[in-house]
């Protein structure tokens, strides 16, 4: 990159981006589609609007959007077995069902090693017995979709189970393909640290004990498997967002390193080419409205509490604890030709960013799906009873599963962090017309926009950043949305928040006199 050029993370991508983000966006009925525009009005930027023939009833899917970039949190793996790729789950009811309970099971049919009781297909007396998921297929094809009952791994040896062959090989070909740890155990990521930190400083070599056996790929060079399972150790033992802030860099890099290969056979291309395939490849990422993590992130109360200096410390806190990251990442990853891409606030502006824009991943386990289907057989709603002989064993089964789901109380559903490109344009509103749900009848990771009240054609499309309503679903007062509202760096000017504070809110501009 040149000197004195506008750093990579805070490069704000033309035009042509803001309408491939609009395309991302696959819209619901009334003939429309959402439109992005560079000035939503008001001095808020950019915004995102309903393009539609017609207008958008209440209730009606707005758009639906497949993110850029999402990754399952690692605390929820073990309980919700789903594809990396799509986060689609992956197996039959007795895994999920084990997974659920915390139980192991790895197989698509794998028995739980646990005393079921006697409604759920168990003698209740013996450990040893299995669980038995009546009607498991009649109930995944009365939804019209069913997971697929067995996943295909990673080639890499990592262990990632993915729903098929199109999401393994674009996996492996793009960002996991980079940041594949490979087999084994992971290495102590403390100790990985302390020999980059040597290294890059240079006084020291590698580190000499390798935890597994190293890649002798060419192209990614030895030692790119232990860093990178260095790297995601430490982001597993701190925040489980590095990982994903890292899946974004590798992808960049991937799609870099391919633009670059794209170029007419000449001499080796020179830095005004590999800069230019690098904005390239980072113009989907530039959407994204984005901060350095460790200036945007709220401080807590006990850091506040110790003034200027507990806020100082804590700031500096994470600022090292995403370099340390961000050196770890340099480590696997590092690649002369884009030497911008792995500066330390790369990182850091991508974990703000989904601090700032993130719309939660979750997707429903097929088992919700299951349980809601045994109980309208229960309640008659289907008339199986008549057509195929319903056994009251079935149901007391299926009943005897939930209760021990319940029971568990363990989040069994696909949870995780994403940034979706057209979500992140759709600002703000105490009194929105948009707002994200999924339903149980949702397979894959998916942001589903649905409107809450009718949408005119033309009208802006927005969601509210925050939680304006309390547990009894009144509004919140102005006063404690906008405190809500601070850590994103503005005061709400919508209508809603002009008519209670009695007069309109100024909109922050340049200052007077500002060049």
């Amino acid at each position: 990159m040149a000197e004195g050029a506008t750093p990579l993370w805070r490069w704000a991508p033309d035009a042509g981006a803001l309408a491939d983000a609009a395309t991302a966006a696959t819209a619901g009925g009334a003939g429309g589609k959402v439109e992005a525009r560079e000035d939503a009005g008001g001095g808020k930027g950019r915004g995102l609007f309903w393009a539609g023939l017609a207008a958008l009833p209440a209730g009606a899917l707005a758009f639906r959007e497949r993110p850029l970039a999402a990754a399952q949190h690692v605390s929820n793996r073990a309980a919700a077995p789903c594809c990396p790729g799509c986060h689609r789950f992956v197996g039959g009811g007795e895994r999920f069902l084990s997974a659920c309970l915390g139980r192991g099971g790895e197989g698509t049919g794998d028995s739980l090693t646990a005393t079921p009781p006697a409604a759920a297909g168990g003698s209740g007396s013996a450990p040893g017995g299995s669980f038995r998921v009546p009607r498991w297929k009649e109930a995944m094809a009365a939804g019209g979709w069913a997971p697929p009952a067995a996943g295909l791994r990673c080639r890499g040896g990592c262990g990632a189970e993915y729903c098929g062959v199109a999401c393994e090989e674009a996996a492996w070909r793009g960002a996991h393909g980079l940041l594949c740890p490979g087999a084994g155990p992971a290495p102590a990521w403390d100790e990985a640290l302390e020999a980059a930190r040597a290294e890059e400083e240079g006084t020291a070599g590698p580190p000499q004990k390798r935890a597994r056996p190293e890649s002798s790929n060419a192209e990614n060079g030895l030692g790119r498997q232990f860093w990178s399972a260095a790297f995601l150790a430490h982001a597993a033992a701190t925040n489980d967002v590095f990982a994903l802030a890292g899946l974004c860099v590798a992808d960049v890099l991937s799609r870099a390193r391919r633009r670059l290969a794209e170029r007419p056979a000449e001499p080796a291309p020179g830095a005004a080419a590999a800069d230019a395939a690098l904005r390239w490849a980072w113009t989907p990422y530039g959407l994204g409205w984005k901060a350095l993590w460790w200036e945007c992130v709220p401080c807590p109360p006990e850091s506040a509490e110790g003034g200027n200096g507990g806020e100082r410390e804590f700031r500096a806190a994470l600022r090292g604890l995403a370099g340390d990251s961000a050196l770890l990442l340099r480590r696997a990853l590092f690649d002369a030709r884009f030497p911008a891409l792995f500066d330390d606030e790369v990182l850091g502006s991508l974990v703000g960013m989904f601090e700032l824009n993130n719309l939660d991943m979750v997707v429903s386990n097929p088992l919700a799906r299951y349980f809601r289907y045994m109980e309208s057989l229960r309640e008659g709603v289907t008339g199986k009873e008549e057509a195929g002989g319903l056994a009251e064993g079935d149901l007391a089964a299926a009943a005897a599963l939930e209760a021990l789901i319940e029971d568990a109380d363990t989040d069994c559903h696909c949870s995780g962090t994403a940034f979706f490109r057209a979500q992140s344009l759709m600002n703000h509103s105490c009194d929105p017309n948009c707002a994200a749900r999924k339903g149980d009848a949702d397979a894959d990771d998916s942001a589903m926009l649905y409107a809450l009240r009718p949408i005119q054609p033309g009208e802006e499309l927005t969601i509210s950043y925050i939680e304006e309503r309390d547990e009894d679903g009144q509004l919140r007062p102005v006063e404690e949305r906008r405190r809500l509202l601070r850590d994103y760096g503005f005061e709400c000017g919508c209508p809603l928040c002009v008519k209670e504070a009695g007069a309109k809110i100024p909109v922050p501009g340049p200052t007077p006199g500002a060049p």
